[in-house]
């Protein structure tokens, strides 16, 4: 299982490009969110675990509505967050397997050994019967083949909501600063990208409208 867990921190960002999304409601209202000054920035772990990773992340959300709808604009809610994918889950953490055989195996203990005579003579008795009271041993080997191996599920995207605000006027907006990601039991490349959401309602219909920022490999 990936766990994502979210604070606040601070650190060096590299900002990205501002995105936009707009939509015209069922009741004629122009809906717009704008994102600005998006940035992520992934630096080494505290905890040196090559399967985690520190990302700070900043960015401001603006919701607007406008224009002349058919229906009174009544409210809305804008929400923040922030997609990560990757590619596999290590969370199982590592097992013991191995292959076990069967070998049989014969072992021949003589208590008392005889020179044994290589000879054609029918008189010379035959080997078995040189060894004095000779014991007879058979048994079971059994090899085991270990290896050390990690259980790894599939990649997936979590969806990490990090604040929400309700909008009583036509404009609202929530800014994030330094805000900390830590993503564990991530293998592999992790991609990161920001999203808002704005929920527009009058009494007749409710109306979303998302933007995105652009991913980011982290």
């Amino acid at each position: 299982m990936l766990t994502v867990s979210v604070g606040s921190a601070g650190a060096e960002a590299t900002f990205q490009q501002d995105t936009s999304a707009h939509a015209v409601s069922f009741d004629g209202w122009e809906l717009h969110i704008d994102q600005t000054g998006q940035s992520l920035n992934s630096v080494a772990p505290l905890s040196g675990n090559q399967f985690t990773r520190d990302i700070f992340a900043s960015g401001r959300a603006l919701a607007t509505v406008s224009g002349n709808g058919g229906s009174p604009y009544t409210g809305g809610v804008l929400e923040v967050g922030y997609q990560i994918g990757y590619q596999a889950d290590v969370s199982n953490g590592a097992v013991i397997t191995g292959n076990a055989g069967l070998t049989p195996g014969v072992v021949y203990i003589p208590e008392q050994a005889e020179t044994v005579h290589l000879t054609a003579d029918p008189n010379i008795p035959p080997v078995v019967d040189l060894f004095n009271g000779q014991a007879l041993e058979l048994g079971i080997e059994t090899p085991v083949e270990g290896n050390l191996s990690t259980q790894v599920a599939p990649g997936t995207i979590a969806t990490v909501p990090v604040q929400k605000k309700e909008c009583r006027s036509t404009q609202c907006a929530i800014t994030l600063r330094d805000v900390h990601l830590e993503v564990n039991h991530a293998l592999g490349s992790v991609s990161v990208r920001s999203y808002a959401i704005f929920t527009a309602s009058t009494d007749v219909a409710d109306d979303v409208v998302v933007s995105y920022g652009p991913p980011v490999i982290v």
